[in-house]
């Protein structure tokens, strides 16, 4: 008997012995997969995270990280850099997904230096915090899972068996990174690095290896036309080897809601037309079923009446469906940007680029500052101009290369109030005005108000080429204690808000098209500062937004001057005959009358 119960216990002792060692031969098969492949550390949801309502979680990632993390690993046998710019939407993810991501590599791959930079220094040593997290929970789990021990401070935290380390750094810093060899960058918040982004990230990626590394780009939108933007418009359109990833609210497998038969009726009968247009648009893109887009549909409904205010433009700023829609509805724009957008759909090629030569002879350029968008209807065509003066302003010096600011012309039809010519360049002023005087003998001597808070070189040579169809202001005059007036449009701090508000009516009513696409753009990155103030956004131009302006007050501005010429009190017959007469003038008779206001009975 008691050799049989000897016998059993042995029995039970090898069970557990085999038992043991197979867990062990498990553990180590799985152990050199880790260290073969650290991405399936993140994928088996052997990471924790922090979470505000859950505390300490394992962190199982979405279908929005899983698509990132892919794209990563799809890459990452490749021996190049990985280069990536991720516009961010809300709560999926992104900045979690990326810090666990590099807690692996950097203690999985040896002499690593890793580096995250934000817009500010508490949001790097945030981000920092989830490392530190994430090495902590996944030793606790398993000691063999990391590489061994660290050491972490204020500026980051080291591996040391690896001889790898975490730095942070702030993007107020523009030498970041700079003096390190780095393989994994993480650069939060892109979009509001409070100095030029272009200067940092082109000395930081000088210290990028050739061979394999990730740098990672991720932000939230702020506005069109800053440096994120463009980077990212660039890979979008394939200009550049950076990927750009973005991911709609409708891409999120959380966002849907179960729905009830009379739901799903009173949702087809109610729809509006923008959600008529995302249908076609899941159908298209995404090939959703009928039953995907009724979850989504009615999610929407429900967050825009319960998580917005009832607002939908909150909306589509919290949970936009497009990349464009997101910077668009980000920033501050002053101008309506739905009108703009459809202003913009209204763009055309310029039908002829080029310049006049010193012969004053149309020549063709393909990349000539003037562009042509409709020839003038001879005779009969009424058109105005606005001319902005360039200062000379250094408006970015990204690279190393000033970027100054330009001299800029629009060109309006009165009867349709469309652009039909525009000017943009630099250079000298006296090419600029042959430009534009040229330009507006082209459009039958166009009602031209030309700013002369700067542009007193160009007024002066269209004085002295008997140009007579000039726009005059009125000036104060301190000396006399009595206005004046002066030729040429002037911009104070009256008459900039007047002329910026003006032009924000003629875009939002879509009183003309504006055609050209470059002034569309400047448009769109024309913002509301924090002081309350309007200007461009920092690294981008206005001129064209001046131009235009003008040329619209010019509208306003010629009826009045036609009218007073038309009436029995005008000094002339008719503006034909005051045409005439003004270029029959000889010089010096032109220089001592001051022929507009005599034109307009003043």
């Amino acid at each position: 008997m008691s050799q049989a119960v000897s016998i059993s216990k042995n029995s039970a002792t090898s069970s557990k012995k085999r038992k043991s060692r197979l867990r062990s031969l498990l553990l180590e098969k799985r152990l050199r997969k880790y260290k073969k492949n650290p991405f399936q550390i993140i994928r088996d949801g052997l990471m924790k995270i922090k979470t505000k309502n859950e505390g300490i979680i394992h962190f199982i990632p979405n279908n929005i990280q899983i698509a990132i993390l892919d794209y990563i690993e799809e890459n990452w046998a490749n021996n190049k850099p990985i280069l990536i710019n991720i516009l961010k939407a809300r709560q999926f993810g992104v900045t979690t997904l990326i810090s666990l991501l590099y807690t692996v590599l950097t203690d999985h791959l040896e002499g690593v230096n890793s580096i995250v930079i934000s817009d500010k220094l508490e949001g790097s040593q945030y981000i920092v915090d989830m490392y530190k997290l994430a090495y902590r929970e996944l030793r606790r789990i398993n000691t063999r899972l990391m590489n061994g021990t660290r050491r972490d401070n204020v500026n980051g935290l080291e591996f040391k068996n690896s001889l790898s380390r975490v730095l942070i750094d702030t993007a107020s810093n523009v030498s970041a990174g700079r003096k390190y060899t780095l393989t994994l960058v993480h650069d939060s918040e892109q979009a509001f690095w409070p100095i030029n982004p272009k200067e940092l990230m082109l000395g930081l990626m000088q210290a990028i290896p050739d061979t394999r590394s990730i740098v990672i780009n991720e932000t939230t939108a702020n506005g069109v036309g800053d440096y994120f933007y463009n980077e990212f418009v660039k890979g979008v359109e394939g200009d550049s080897d950076w990927h750009s990833m973005f991911f709609g609210f409708q891409e999120y497998v959380g966002y849907e809601m179960d729905y009830t038969r009379e739901e799903k009726e009173y949702l087809l009968l109610s729809l509006t037309d923008e959600e008529n247009k995302l249908i076609e648009f899941f159908k298209n893109k995404y090939k959703f079923s009928e039953d995907t887009i009724t979850r989504k549909l009615i999610w929407r409904r429900w967050c825009i009446k319960n998580k917005c205010q009832g607002d939908i433009d909150f909306f589509h700023q919290e949970y936009p469906s497009t990349w464009e829609e997101a910077f668009l509805v980000s920033g501050r724009a002053r101008f309506n940007t739905k009108s703009l957008l459809k202003l913009k759909d209204k763009c055309i090629e310029p039908i002829k680029r080029g310049m006049y030569n010193f012969a004053g002879v149309w020549e063709d350029l393909p990349a000539g500052p003037i562009q042509i968008f409709k020839e003038p209807v001879p005779e009969y065509g009424k058109y105005t101009i606005g001319v902005d003066t360039a200062e000379g302003i250094l408006v970015s010096k990204e690279g190393g290369r000033p970027d100054l600011d330009n001299n800029s012309v629009h060109v309006l039809e009165s009867k349709t109030n469309d652009v039909v010519a525009t000017i943009s360049m630099q250079g000298d002023p006296d090419i600029f005005a042959e430009q534009a005087w040229r330009l507006a003998i082209y459009y039958n001597n166009a009602f031209t108000g030309i700013e002369n808070n700067k542009g007193q070189a160009v007024i002066s040579f269209f004085k002295r080429m008997n140009y007579w169809n000039m726009y005059q202001s009125n000036i104060y005059d301190e000396y006399f204690e009595r206005e004046q007036k002066v030729i040429g449009w002037n911009t104070n701090q009256k008459t900039r808000r007047l002329m910026i508000d003006e032009l924000a009516a003629f875009i939002r009513k879509m009183h003309g098209n504006i055609c050209d696409a470059a002034t569309i753009k400047e448009l769109f990155t024309f913002i509301i500062q924090d002081d309350g103030t309007v200007s461009a956004q920092k690294g981008c131009k206005d001129d064209r937004v001046i131009s235009l302006g003008i040329a619209v007050q010019m509208l306003k501005h010629q009826g009045y001057m036609e009218e007073k010429l038309m009436s029995e009190k005008a000094p002339y017959g008719s503006y034909q005959q005051a045409k005439e007469e003004m270029i029959a003038m000889d010089n010096a008779k032109r220089d001592s009358i001051d022929f507009t206001t005599r034109m307009m009975n003043i």
